[in-house]
């Protein structure tokens, strides 16, 4: 086997471990936050909490493994498909460390402050924000695009 062979097989684990745990703990978040349920938001919340943190780990070394597969491989590192697949992962990322993040962390904190019997007002309105639950679709249709990039390597 080639080092560029090992190198892109190593740039796929990472980044399908990366939206494994993404895209996971994201559909559960919601799955969970759409109960009401203020213990069961609390607890997955919390243990959430170091999975968020352990994420963008994770994609930046996929990333980082991939430019180097790239490089090693001597494909164009500004080939069209690349420069694409690049805007999307750095819109991807940003919006997942604002929107999603505050997302997360307004979860954690309201379902902290709400009492064990009943949830509060606020942390059952932010259990149903829309722009978190889009952020998730909008990942997902991200994950089906950059593997069509990745794939057919459109305009090159």
């Amino acid at each position: 086997m080639s080092v560029v062979v090992f190198l892109k097989f190593l740039h796929i684990a990472a980044m399908f471990c990366a939206v494994g745990v993404s895209v996971g703990t994201d559909i559960m978040a919601h799955r969970v936050a759409g109960t009401g349920d203020v213990r069961s938001i609390r607890t997955f919340f919390a243990q959430a909490r170091q999975l968020v943190m352990f994420m963008p780990i994770l994609f930046l070394t996929g990333l980082v493994l991939g430019l180097v597969t790239a490089w090693s491989g001597a494909l164009n590192l500004l080939a069209p498909w690349l420069v694409i697949a690049y805007v999307l992962f750095g819109l991807t990322l940003a919006l997942h460390a604002t929107i999603g993040a505050r997302w997360f962390k307004r979860m954690d904190d309201l379902a902290v402050a709400s009492s064990d019997d009943h949830a509060s007002v606020e942390l059952l309105a932010a259990a149903g924000a829309p722009s978190a639950r889009y952020l998730t679709w909008y990942t997902i249709a991200m994950v089906i695009v950059f593997v069509f990039l990745m794939v057919t390597k459109p305009f090159s």
